[in-house]
């Protein structure tokens, strides 16, 4: 007796394939997630959804440090509006270059240039900085945060952080 031949089923190797291109190219979007990012912003000129997020995050953080008195409070709001209008490629910039950072400084607090000069010129020349400098030139967010967290238990930084409040 002759069998009909049995019809291959294609379409577990199809949806496997499938799968598979899905999660390399999730993957590739992990790891080149900063390089993705810097592309996106250098191509349109604007900020990126990643960089929003970033922004809305570090204001929030900003709107936390609200105390309830009026005038203080009004520096926060200020400084939050401030960080939101300026866009990320302008920060970025500013984070690998001292000038760039200097005439920032200068234009979002309206302090004179000479002070600003000042200011930039003790955030360059610390090493303490270099790090979360490097990785905001990077726009590497992640390392930024990192970095962060370990200036945060600086000792002269948590004294310079009271001072400022």
């Amino acid at each position: 007796m002759h069998r009909a031949p049995r019809k291959k089923r294609r379409w577990p190797k199809i949806l496997g394939f499938t799968l598979l291109g899905v999660v390399i190219l999730g993957i590739l979007a992990v790891v080149f997630s900063v390089q993705l990012n810097n592309g996106l912003r250098s191509a349109t000129g604007k900020d990126t959804p990643v960089d929003t997020a970033v922004k809305s995050q570090l204001v929030r953080g900003i709107e936390a440090k609200k105390t309830g008195d009026a005038s203080h409070d009004a520096l926060i709001d200020k400084a939050a509006e401030t960080l939101q209008q300026t866009p990320m490629k302008t920060i970025t910039e500013a984070a690998g270059n001292q000038q760039k950072a200097a005439e920032l400084v200068s234009q979002t607090t309206g302090v004179p240039e000479a002070s600003a000069q000042v200011v930039t010129q003790a955030i360059f020349n610390d090493s303490k900085f270099d790090g979360v400098r490097k990785a905001m030139a990077n726009g590497d967010w992640v390392q930024v945060y990192q970095q962060g967290k370990t200036l945060s238990s600086d000792p002269d930084i948590q004294a310079l952080t009271r001072l400022v409040q």
